[in-house]
């Protein structure tokens, strides 16, 4: 998977203008490499979007892992040193901060390798939660 179709945001994060941004959205297209929903288009709950992406996933023979690390055991350089030892050529799902706003970039070898905002920040700490989250796709059998 190494080389990536990227996708970009096409939605601006601006729920007072009942718009959300699906950062998640063109994450996982460019992953999976086609267009895929957008999992929290109506501004729903991360319980409900996630149900969403695992409902899709499903349909493709794929399930989401997710794993959480604690951004207070763990440094941004620490996380992605051991990705780039651990799992190498791997893409994976970051979730994170960049400018100051939960967001969602793909990564690899320790580096992100895409970020589909429009304005895209340098990843600057964990997500809101006080994790780096982890995501990949596994076969579903």
């Amino acid at each position: 998977m190494t080389d990536l179709i990227r996708q970009f945001c096409k939605v601006k994060h601006e729920p007072e203008y009942g718009t959300y941004g699906d950062c998640l959205r063109a994450c996982v297209a460019t992953m999976l490499g086609h267009d895929v929903p957008h999992f929290f288009e109506d501004g729903c709950d991360g319980e409900t979007g996630q149900k969403r992406l695992r409902d899709y996933l499903m349909t493709l023979n794929l399930a989401p892992f997710t794993t959480a690390l604690d951004a207070d055991q763990v440094s941004k350089d620490v996380l992605f040193e051991f990705m780039r030892v651990n799992n190498p050529n791997i893409n994976y799902l970051l979730f994170c901060r960049c400018g100051g706003e939960d967001h969602a970039v793909v990564c690899r070898d320790g580096a992100v390798v895409h970020n589909p905002a429009w304005t895209p920040y340098p990843v600057s700490g964990p997500n809101s939660s006080g994790n780096w989250l982890i995501m990949v796709f596994c076969n579903a059998n």
